[in-house]
């Protein structure tokens, strides 16, 4: 649930994790929050009711997060690292996002994931990404396999164009688009060090099908030769 911004203390310097890919210490623009814009009442309680979107979040919390911050099945936004396969020099507001580093450019992406499984220091989680136009028809089957469809709850018009059941996002505050999947076979570490906000939770029952899949997924490339 909400966490109050800690705004003691000096800024950290950015670091990078190699192995896992995370970013801490990375300052995010955004607006401040304001209660009496959002509806406090009602932007940041999970049984609110409404799906508040169109405004931008509050700024990631400056501090070390704990394992008691986050239920499986919450939806948190944190930066990402991912390699950038532009050659040309980084302007604009690209610039701002790209670090340079030994093994070369390497693009800070804001992303949104779904918490699978904790730990004492890290959590397991896999990301919300979003196909394109093109959605996933055009994937090979065992890649769209690897794919879950996911819709607001009030989205009754949702079209899924998976093999498995739509997961059902019980409350948000960020836009979630149609072309939007879960990407079951990528999961990510995320450290409770670094930026997290938790930005919409699954239904229960969501949660169950996203793990019995992932388990399933897992199942299945162990038994690979």
């Amino acid at each position: 649930m909400p966490r109050e911004k800690n705004t003691g203390g000096s800024k950290p310097a950015v670091s990078i994790d190699s192995v896992t890919g995370g970013v801490s210490g990375l300052k995010i623009q955004g607006t401040k929050y304001n209660p009496s814009q959002v509806g406090a009442s009602t932007a940041y309680s999970r049984f609110a009711g409404t799906n508040n979107t169109g405004y931008n979040p509050r700024p990631y919390a400056d501090r070390p997060h704990t394992a008691d911050e986050f239920e499986q099945g919450t939806i948190i936004r944190t930066p990402h690292l991912v390699p950038r396969l532009n050659r040309n020099p980084p302007s604009g507001a690209e610039s701002r996002h790209v670090l340079q580093s030994a093994v070369g450019d390497i693009l800070i992406k804001e992303r949104y994931f779904i918490v699978l499984v904790k730990f004492p220091t890290h959590m397991l989680a896999v990301p919300i990404t979003s196909c394109g136009d093109r959605g996933i028809g055009h994937l090979r089957e065992d890649i769209r396999s690897q794919y879950m469809a996911i819709r607001a709850l009030e989205d009754t018009k949702y079209v899924n164009t998976t093999k498995y059941p739509a997961l059902v996002v019980e409350w948000k505050k960020f836009d979630l688009m149609a072309t939007s999947y879960v990407q079951t076979t990528s999961p990510v570490t995320v450290s409770y060090n670094f930026k997290i906000e938790d930005v919409g939770y699954l239904e229960g029952k969501s949660y169950d099908t996203l793990a019995a899949n992932f388990r399933g997924q897992l199942n299945q490339a162990f038994k690979k030769p």
